[in-house]
Protein backbone atom coordinates (compact mmCIF):
# COMPACT_ATOMS: atom_id res chain seq x y z
CA UNK A 1 0.00 0.00 0.00
CA UNK A 2 1.12 3.52 -0.66
CA UNK A 3 0.63 6.65 1.10
CA UNK A 4 -1.55 9.29 -1.11
CA UNK A 5 0.45 12.08 0.71
CA UNK A 6 3.51 10.55 -0.28
CA UNK A 7 4.48 11.20 -3.95
CA UNK A 8 7.75 9.44 -3.42
CA UNK A 9 5.23 6.10 -2.44
CA UNK A 10 2.92 6.81 -5.22
CA UNK A 11 6.23 7.02 -8.16
CA UNK A 12 6.92 3.86 -6.55
CA UNK A 13 4.13 2.39 -6.67
CA UNK A 14 3.92 3.39 -10.58
CA UNK A 15 6.78 2.03 -10.98
CA UNK A 16 6.35 -0.94 -9.80
CA UNK A 17 2.95 -1.40 -11.46
CA UNK A 18 4.50 -0.63 -14.97
CA UNK A 19 7.58 -3.44 -14.41
CA UNK A 20 4.81 -6.08 -14.05
CA UNK A 21 2.38 -4.58 -16.49
CA UNK A 22 5.69 -4.74 -19.14
CA UNK A 23 6.81 -8.41 -18.27
CA UNK A 24 3.74 -10.23 -18.00
CA UNK A 25 4.49 -12.25 -20.92
CA UNK A 26 0.44 -12.36 -22.26
CA UNK A 27 -0.84 -9.76 -23.98
CA UNK A 28 -1.92 -6.98 -22.03
CA UNK A 29 -3.88 -3.83 -22.65
CA UNK A 30 -5.21 -1.09 -20.74
CA UNK A 31 -7.99 0.95 -22.46
CA UNK A 32 -10.43 3.78 -21.45
CA UNK A 33 -13.95 4.13 -22.53
CA UNK A 34 -14.76 7.89 -23.91
CA UNK A 35 -18.59 9.29 -23.66
CA UNK A 36 -19.69 7.66 -26.83
CA UNK A 37 -18.89 4.34 -25.39
CA UNK A 38 -16.09 3.60 -27.22
CA UNK A 39 -12.95 2.30 -26.02
CA UNK A 40 -9.78 3.77 -26.59
CA UNK A 41 -6.10 1.90 -26.32
CA UNK A 42 -3.93 4.02 -23.23
CA UNK A 43 -1.11 1.78 -22.42
CA UNK A 44 -0.19 -2.18 -24.18
CA UNK A 45 2.80 -4.24 -23.22
CA UNK A 46 5.56 -5.86 -24.21
CA UNK A 47 4.00 -9.09 -25.57
CA UNK A 48 1.05 -7.03 -27.38
CA UNK A 49 3.40 -5.65 -29.44
CA UNK A 50 5.66 -8.72 -29.95
CA UNK A 51 2.46 -11.05 -30.95
CA UNK A 52 0.62 -7.87 -32.91
CA UNK A 53 4.11 -6.54 -34.60
CA UNK A 54 2.54 -3.17 -34.33
CA UNK A 55 4.54 -0.43 -32.25
CA UNK A 56 3.36 0.59 -28.30
CA UNK A 57 2.80 4.52 -29.64
CA UNK A 58 0.58 3.51 -32.50
CA UNK A 59 -1.80 2.43 -29.76
CA UNK A 60 -2.31 5.08 -27.73
CA UNK A 61 -5.80 6.83 -27.93
CA UNK A 62 -6.69 4.73 -30.65
CA UNK A 63 -9.87 2.67 -31.15
CA UNK A 64 -10.04 -0.82 -30.44
CA UNK A 65 -11.84 -0.68 -33.80
CA UNK A 66 -8.76 0.26 -35.62
CA UNK A 67 -6.27 -3.12 -34.96
CA UNK A 68 -9.80 -5.74 -34.62
CA UNK A 69 -11.80 -7.07 -36.87
CA UNK A 70 -15.21 -5.90 -37.23
CA UNK A 71 -16.70 -9.15 -36.16
CA UNK A 72 -14.71 -8.90 -32.75
CA UNK A 73 -15.20 -5.11 -31.39
CA UNK A 74 -19.03 -5.82 -30.61
CA UNK A 75 -17.81 -8.93 -28.46
CA UNK A 76 -14.93 -6.84 -26.56
CA UNK A 77 -16.84 -4.44 -25.76
CA UNK A 78 -19.46 -6.32 -24.35
CA UNK A 79 -16.80 -8.06 -22.74
CA UNK A 80 -15.42 -4.55 -21.23
CA UNK A 81 -18.81 -3.49 -20.53
CA UNK A 82 -19.18 -7.05 -18.06
CA UNK A 83 -15.90 -6.28 -16.81
CA UNK A 84 -16.45 -2.59 -15.68
CA UNK A 85 -20.00 -3.72 -14.14
CA UNK A 86 -18.61 -6.66 -12.11
CA UNK A 87 -15.51 -4.24 -11.59
CA UNK A 88 -13.32 -6.83 -12.38
CA UNK A 89 -10.32 -7.09 -15.20
CA UNK A 90 -11.46 -9.35 -18.21
CA UNK A 91 -9.36 -11.81 -19.08
CA UNK A 92 -9.55 -13.69 -22.47
CA UNK A 93 -8.40 -16.55 -24.37
CA UNK A 94 -7.09 -17.04 -28.11
CA UNK A 95 -9.41 -19.34 -29.80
Amino acid sequence: MFNLHDNGSILNSFGLFFQIFENIPDMVYLVRRDEKGDYQYQFVNQAATKLSGIPAFEYYGESISKFLPDQSVQLIKEKYQEAIDKKRPLFMKRR
